[in-house]
């Protein structure tokens, strides 16, 4: 009788909820893996503590002042493959819980296999400055998950609630790096950046009509809020390096999120007796991605070995909250949300080289990484802080070491990623 009576209730009070005020995705966007995805394919393997150690091209997203160490032409390719797994709140659940007979499932993951090209650079020194051009690539996550329970009444209704969200996230910048002197060197990068996203979350319920208990003639209810569109944003990168002849050197990087606005729907239809009757609405969301500010320092305790540190402050609470309320019967979730906030990761590195023959000739590297990830994304039930470590291996090849290969794999418990790079200096 509760069941039938909470259905009676969504029926006859489902003209008021039409013209409710859309809610984007909140939990979904929150944990999306942006501030996990590796940057380059040494960063990677080092942990990510690479502010004070970035000195090449394939690094500028690390710290764009890096590129002022090279003192010649060079090129990087990086490919990624990422396993990746997410777990977001379903708010909507709740009314599968409220309504039928097995409660729907709250938490819901969120899988995804890619295999795709992540950044492709191009740097030239001109004295002082050096001057860069790149593409990068850090996001594609496309799943969907969809519930389906049949209630206990005569008539049987068929309650829906459908989940899908994909994104990707691109980027082509210029960057410009200046030596101030022989210690200090600045950088700025400019990104247009280009965000997509689609996503539906929709509730519904079907087969009304003739119901003897309910008394009444809709065939079906339908809400959803849906957004399928691209978005641009120019972003901005800094960074500062300093590093002395010494064993110790230092960075700090300026890492700006964006704010991106897409077009969006609030979505109601009813029908009744075989009429369609479609209350929906175009809206408008803001969609910002966290900033971050990372500060580092290396040291190395001779020319071949390396360790390096950072903090990196991830700005998660700009990020849209998780949705309060349901669709379907609009009931508040109450002790299963909590605030976004800001996080900070420590990251932890080391780096072995090894040399065959002369200093001059090929040489290979071993590394090695950990670092930190707190719970940021407004779920309670969740763990949210995470250890993950990384290891890499490094080549170079040619008579004055044109070529390099470099490898770098991460393991954390929602996800891994294998990194790849192809570095070339025509000449040094």
């Amino acid at each position: 009788m509760k069941q039938h009576l909470l259905i009676a209730v969504l029926v006859c009070s489902w003209a008021p909820f039409s013209h409710a005020q859309f809610q984007p995705p909140g939990g979904e966007i929150a944990t999306f893996p942006l501030t996990r995805l590796p940057i380059s394919v040494r960063c990677l393997s080092i942990g990510g503590a690479c502010s004070a150690v970035a000195d090449s091209v394939d690094m500028l997203t690390a710290n764009p002042a890096g590129a002022a160490a090279t003192d010649t032409t060079a090129f990087s390719v990086q490919f990624r493959y990422s396993d990746l797994e997410a777990i977001y709140l379903d708010q909507d659940a709740l009314d599968s819980e409220s309504l039928g007979p097995r409660p729907g499932q709250l938490y819901k993951p969120y899988k995804d296999r890619t295999s795709d090209l992540a950044f492709v650079g191009v740097s030239k020194p001109f004295g002082k400055w050096t001057v860069s051009a790149f593409y990068q690539h850090r996001l594609a996550f496309d799943s969907a998950e969809d519930v389906e329970e049949v209630f206990d009444v005569p008539g049987d209704q068929l309650f829906t609630n459908r989940n899908a969200l994909s994104a990707s996230l691109d980027g082509i910048g210029l960057s410009a790096a200046y030596r101030f002197s022989e210690h200090w060197s600045a950088g700025l990068s400019l990104i247009r950046a280009e965000l997509g996203v689609a996503t539906v979350d929709s509730w519904q319920i079907n087969s009304f009509s003739g119901n003897p208990v309910l008394m009444s003639n809709f065939d079906d209810v339908f809400q959803a809020n849906r957004i399928d569109d691209d978005a641009s944003d120019n972003l901005v990168q800094f960074g500062l390096q300093y590093r002395p002849r010494g064993r110790f050197s230092a960075g700090l990087a300026y890492r700006q999120g964006g704010d991106f606005q897409l077009a969006s729907q609030s979505i109601q239809r009813l029908s009744r007796n075989g009429a369609a009757q479609d209350l929906s609405t175009a809206v408008g969301t803001t969609i910002s991605l966290p900033d971050t500010l990372a500060v580092g320092v290396a040291w190395r305790p001779t020319r071949s070995l390396l360790f390096s540190l950072d903090a990196e402050r991830f700005a998660h609470s700009d990020l849209p909250p998780v949705r309060s309320r349901t669709l379907g019967l609009a009931a508040p979730v109450v002790g299963l949300t909590e605030a976004i906030d800001d996080t900070t990761s420590f990251r932890l590195g080391f780096e072995k080289r090894f040399f065959v023959g002369r200093e001059s000739g090929p040489g290979y590297a071993v590394r090695a990484g950990v670092f930190t990830e707190e719970d940021h994304d407004g779920l309670t039930i969740l763990e949210g802080f995470d250890t993950h470590f990384t290891v890499g291996f490094g080549a170079e090849f040619g008579s004055r070491r044109q070529v390099k290969l470099d490898l770098g794999i991460e393991f954390g418990d929602e996800e891994k990623n294998y990194m790849l790079a192809v570095n070339y200096t025509p000449r040094r």
